[in-house]
């Protein structure tokens, strides 16, 4: 069994072998603004094409190795960058209020990252037990001096696979954020069928629906590129190539507009960053937004500009 690191001067051995691991697999660096609630700050990060990281001690307080990732798809010059997950490590025995935990086989004297699985979803009931639930990966058992305790193992810090183990950590806790956060999801996606069951028929036919005001902000979108996405399509989805499912009420095709990087992301009303969906496929995009998805409606988009470009060239002559 693993046993976890508490005194101070193996703790920062550890810190040290991350920090060399991540330096050599993570070979980019640059500076770049990083966002947490309380503010954001300037900070040197290294990254590679998976994921950045940049990471501090914090003497006051609580005292930690302040240990940062996110996803490099996401990192932007001009602008504040989130934070996916803090994988903090106390610098002096164990603060369970940290997540970050470092363990070491003492028969081989590998040194391991963990995560308490603490991660904060932004909803009422979303936390620990819904991330670990969703993740579906198990926990490791460690030694705490007398006591066993759990925790998520990211990966052997010293092996050449720790990069990618770390990069689908992240990636996972990403998306479970990006699902927990939708207006699809709230408290109620994460119980048990018989705890869903429970609390159904306690508040079945209780009390009517109260009624209530919503305000949304949008983006003022050009209705002519809009258009000319729709018509670009020829009746099918860019995404999964199907025809349109049904038509609208003036008996045409009916697709919806969706923009590959999104306006709230940056993204640009153009030509080169629209597309025409099938509803089913739009609301996969913002739901799931898949790497591979993107990549594909990017080269479709780029296809059809140079399309519309060649047409164009041939109606100057």
């Amino acid at each position: 069994m693993l046993r976890v690191v508490k005194g101070k001067k193996e703790t920062r051995v550890c810190q040290k072998l991350l920090e060399t691991a991540l330096t050599e697999s993570l070979s980019s660096e640059s500076k770049f603004k990083i966002g947490f609630p309380s503010g954001s700050m300037d900070r040197s990060v290294i990254y590679n094409s998976n994921v950045w990281f940049t990471g501090f001690e914090i003497t006051e307080g609580s005292p930690r190795f302040w240990n940062s990732f996110g996803l490099t798809s996401n990192l932007e010059q001009g602008k504040s960058n989130s934070i996916v997950v803090e994988i903090n490590i106390p610098t002096d025995g164990i603060n369970r209020r940290v997540s970050g935990i470092f363990a070491i086989d003492d028969n081989t004297e590998s040194v391991f990252l963990l995560h308490r699985g603490r991660i904060g979803g932004g909803r009422k009931g979303i936390g620990k037990n819904s991330f670990v639930n969703w993740y579906s990966k198990p926990f490791t058992e460690i030694q705490n001096g007398t006591d066993v305790e759990k925790a998520l193992l990211v990966g052997e810090i010293t092996k050449n696979d720790f990069p990618n183990k770390l990069a689908k950590f992240v990636q996972g806790i990403a998306e479970f954020k990006l699902f927990a956060t939708s207006d699809d999801v709230n408290e109620a996606s994460f119980l048990s069928d018989s705890e869903l069951e429970e609390k159904a028929t306690s508040e079945n036919g209780k009390s009517k629906p109260k009624r209530k005001e919503v305000i949304r902000n949008g983006y003022d979108r050009c209705h002519y590129i809009s258009e000319l996405a729709k018509r670009r399509a020829k009746g099918k989805c860019q995404l999964c190539k199907k025809a349109a499912p049904f038509k609208n009420k003036y008996g045409k095709p009916y697709l919806e507009t969706h923009h590959i990087k999104w306006l709230s992301k940056g993204g640009e009303d153009s030509m080169a960053n629209t597309i025409a969906l099938c509803p089913n496929c739009h609301r996969k995009m913002h739901v799931v937004n898949l790497d591979q998805d993107i990549q594909k409606l990017e080269k479709t988009a780029a296809s059809c500009n140079k399309a519309l470009q060649r047409t164009s060239r041939r109606a100057r002559r």
